[in-house]
């Protein structure tokens, strides 16, 4: 609960109103000689410069082996990604690495922007929860490939044409077709 208070000066004193109370007084007594002890002002998140920070060397690579950093920033440029000013964030790239131009991110609001269009979690500086997703349904075997099989099936062992079209089918999908999500597929004997 926030609460609105006026400060004004009252014989010499800051007076405020409502005032404050005993617990919030001694609260705030706490966080100010944490500060002081810590001599750092309390980070700010959401902010770029809370995001950002540390991270300017070698576009955020500073941690990573010489080697490996040329090579990010290598594998960038030949892409074609402009990193001036940027910093790569491996865990927003897809599957082109550092050569996907918006894993490089100059701010908070880039990375959060990368992350809801992906559907990314993230959590630190910036946060945001991506949304759950229903598997895509599975696909047995595309048609032109049971074909293939079939003749192939057929080639080798010609009295398998006498067995039913969906039988032969289902044999196939079930030795060459990717297994069912939450089914265990069968060994074959």
């Amino acid at each position: 609960m926030n609460i609105t208070r006026t400060a004004r000066y009252q014989n010499g004193k800051m007076v405020y109103d409502p005032p404050f109370t005993p617990e919030e007084l001694e609260r705030d007594k706490l966080r100010f000689s944490t500060i002081v002890e810590s001599r750092r002002a309390p980070g700010a998140r959401w902010t770029d410069r809370a995001y950002m920070e540390g991270e300017s060397l070698n576009h955020g690579l500073g941690d990573h082996p010489p080697f490996l950093a040329e090579q990010i920033i290598s594998q960038a440029k030949q892409a074609g990604v402009v990193i001036a000013g940027k910093v790569y964030k491996g865990g927003l790239a897809d599957d082109r690495g550092p050569a996907d131009p918006r894993a490089w991110v100059s701010s908070s609001g880039e990375a959060l922007q990368v992350c809801r269009d992906r559907n990314l979690n993230i959590t630190g500086g910036v946060e945001y929860q991506g949304h759950a997703v229903d598997p895509e349904p599975d696909v047995p075997l595309a048609d032109d490939i049971v074909e293939s099989l079939t003749r192939d099936y057929f080639e080798k062992d010609p009295s398998l044409k006498r067995k039913p079209k969906q039988a032969m089918r289902e044999m196939i999908i079930e030795k060459h077709g990717a297994p069912a999500r939450g089914k265990v597929k069968r060994k074959s004997v």
